[in-house]
């Protein structure tokens, strides 16, 4: 260990010698020491991969062999700041914050990894349904997979984009209907809601009772929220149409 020392003292950067020091307390159990030591390689200008390696490392050690959670949350965090957060310094970070009873740091640490899952599994999904519907042909499958992905985010463009696009497969337009409107529905987006009208009537063909509900909606959101009892009372008729012994909607045309 002298003779490693001596290589250091006179160059400090010599990752050999630095490299044979960190083994070397390590089996002596001199963990302080070695936290030390892998601090002083990682500040060196090595490749990214290695920083990181050496400063996980360094986590590690104050976690488990120091018993300081303190200095191993600050490591993480570090780390966090530098390379990004990952399944790894969530993992870490949430247990120590735990053991340290830092209760509202884990509560924003796994609310924005909540956030972010939920946005990586939503560009999966567009990613996935874009690869069915185009080379692999599989339109059903890719509107099922759109769907989902609006589940998640009822605002996606690249969702409701890749939705609006299988309107015109006949085997993928009921659910590329439902999804468009769920996510209009989900986004109190009106306007989008009353322009998938026909295309979800088209949808629900001869189901009288499932056109009726739709036209009822429309009448509904037209008269309350654009403020057209023209376009309402158009819907009120056309439903009524359907179901000329539906004593209430009678009575809705005639209002």
């Amino acid at each position: 260990l002298a003779s490693w020392d001596r290589r250091l003292a006179a160059d400090p950067g010599d990752l050999e010698a630095l490299e044979a020091k960190s083994h070397l307390l390590a089996e002596l159990g001199r963990h302080a020491d070695r936290a030390t030591t892998l601090a002083a390689r990682a500040a060196l200008p090595l490749p990214p991969a290695v920083r990181r390696t050496d400063l996980v490392e360094i986590a590690r050690i104050q976690e488990t062999e120091l018993s300081d959670a303190s200095a191993a949350i600050g490591t993480w965090r570090g780390i966090a700041d530098e390379f990004g957060e990952t399944n790894e310094s969530v993992d870490a970070l949430s247990r120590l914050y735990e053991a340290t009873q830092a209760h509202a740091d884990k509560n924003e640490l796994l609310d924005r990894a909540s956030k972010r899952d939920a946005e990586r599994a939503v560009q999966m999904l567009v990613r996935l349904a874009a690869l069915r519907a185009g080379p692999l042909g599989d339109v059903d499958s890719a509107a099922r997979l759109y769907h989902e992905a609006i589940r998640l985010d009822p605002g996606h463009a690249g969702a409701r984009g890749g939705l609006a696009t299988l309107l015109e497969v006949p085997s993928a337009k009921a659910g590329a209907v439902e999804g468009l409107a769920e996510a209009a529905r989900r986004t109190d987006d009106v306007d989008a809601l009353l322009g998938l009208l026909p295309n979800r009537l088209d949808a629900a063909g001869s189901d009288a009772r499932g056109r009726v509900r739709l036209l009822r909606e429309a009448a509904q959101l037209e008269e309350q929220r654009r403020g057209d009892q023209a376009r309402a009372f158009e819907h009120v008729r056309d439903a009524f149409a359907l179901t000329p012994e539906d004593d209430a909607l009678e009575r809705e045309m005639m209002r």
